[in-house]
């Protein structure tokens, strides 16, 4: 999906007692404690470490997240491409914290950054059978860009 930066970004409120900080991921308890939750969301595709760093290493690179005091409950990750076009990746909320619009506060943090980098677009890929996640990513002003097919065989 695709999002135009030049559109405007509407402004989400994050409800108390959330907050969120934009983070760089320094120490290796926090980066374990995201791979845990990234684990919680996705077991079946986690991120993993190595992908995980390799991702750390662009400039760009930052990171989103909202805790309930000291408990991490949703982030996003945002960078720029080589082209110059702003991508998003692994937004996540935990199942206790959804519904209470801060997938939409995280996306709409992860936008202004890029768009503020000088980005003039942004990416971001989801399944086309994850209706929730795509009816959130056009509230917010992504379309539809392309549609890849995948094929896997158990063996």
């Amino acid at each position: 999906m695709r999002r135009d930066l030049c559109e405007e970004i509407e402004k989400s409120v994050l409800a108390e007692p959330y907050r969120c900080m934009r983070e760089t991921m320094a120490s290796e308890e926090r980066i374990d404690e995201y791979l845990e939750t990234d684990m919680e969301i996705w077991p079946d595709a986690p991120i993993g470490y190595q992908q995980f760093m390799d991702k750390r290493k662009n400039t760009s690179w930052t990171m989103f997240i909202v805790r309930e005091h000291a408990t991490l409950v949703g982030s996003v990750m945002a960078w720029v491409d080589e082209n110059g076009d702003g991508i998003i990746e692994d937004l996540l909320v935990r199942d206790p914290w959804r519904k209470q619009g801060i997938a939409k506060y995280l996306l709409s943090q992860a936008l202004t950054y890029l768009r503020d980098l000088g980005c003039s677009f942004a990416e971001l890929q989801v399944e086309t059978a994850n209706i929730s996640a795509l009816s959130l990513y056009h509230s917010v002003g992504f379309k539809e860009a392309a549609e890849e097919v995948r094929y896997h065989r158990e063996l």
